[in-house]
């Protein structure tokens, strides 16, 4: 069994996309309606999650750089700009699926402020985070 978005709600999605896509320099308050869209769309889009990101930082790096200020424009990463046509080319045509079986693999996976660590079976690996990546952490 699979769960598709409707077709006025993929509409919506997909011009809001192009329109953001089509402007040089697109206001803050418009990315977070998209962002919005999107997120909302993850039950109905396989693979959905992880073409939004990218457009989440360049929303947030754009507050920062104007002090909160929605109606600031921002410049989209070139990373975006190809995360919002994976949009516009799939969002009409695809659909996730409502199960997708038992796993055949399990990875336990866990992170700190210092560093990270993943087991699968019997093999383990991990490291601490170098100082770039520690600039990076989520707190």
């Amino acid at each position: 069994m699979t769960v598709a978005l409707t077709p006025g709600k993929a509409t919506k999605l997909v011009t809001k996309a192009k329109t953001i896509l089509g402007k040089q320099s697109p206001s803050v308050r418009e990315v977070p309606e998209l962002i919005g869209l999107m997120v909302s769309s993850f039950p109905g889009v396989m693979h959905s999650p992880l073409f939004y990101r990218q457009l989440e930082l360049d929303k947030t790096m754009a507050l920062k750089a104007n002090n909160g200020n929605f109606d600031a424009v921002m410049t989209l990463s070139d990373t975006s700009k190809s995360d919002l046509n994976w949009w516009i080319t799939r969002t009409h045509t695809t659909f996730n699926w409502v199960s997708h079986g038992s796993p055949s693999v399990t990875i336990y996976s866990d992170a700190s402020l210092t560093g990270w660590g993943g087991v699968m079976n019997d093999v383990s690996t991990g490291g601490l985070f170098s100082e770039e990546e520690l600039f990076h952490a989520i707190s």
